[in-house]
């Protein structure tokens, strides 16, 4: 198999990807495809690719800070409160002001509230 491309994407992405190919696909999808289908499956179940656009242009034009990889990493982690956004980019060379935190909080918050008030 060889490397065409290599991205950071979304764990939304994965999913439509993988179930994608699960469905075009000839031979049944691997043990550890699988595996990883059942956990996007539970992990992805927060936004639609809808919402995870909207925050990801919210975020983008809020924060100016975030790169397009730290807003990937914010819709992976769906983080719910300002310590989780700070363990999010411990490692990172980012510094984001207390006020910024919590706005990355806001932002993801508000559109998991839209789509659970939505069901």
């Amino acid at each position: 198999m060889d490397v065409i491309e290599e991205k950071t994407i979304t764990n939304l992405d994965a999913f439509e990807i993988i179930k994608k190919r699960e469905s075009t696909q000839e031979a049944p999808l691997s043990r550890m495809q699988m595996i990883t289908l059942d956990y996007l499956a539970k992990t992805t179940s927060q936004f639609n690719e809808k919402n995870k656009k909207e925050i990801a242009e919210k975020l983008a034009n809020e924060i100016s800070k975030l790169k397009e990889d730290y807003i990937i990493a914010i819709l992976n982690c769906v983080p719910k409160d300002e310590d989780d956004v700070e363990v999010l980019f411990s490692k990172e060379r980012i510094n984001l002001e207390k006020s910024e935190l919590t706005q990355i909080v806001q932002i993801v918050k508000s559109f998991i509230k839209t789509k659970e008030k939505k069901k």
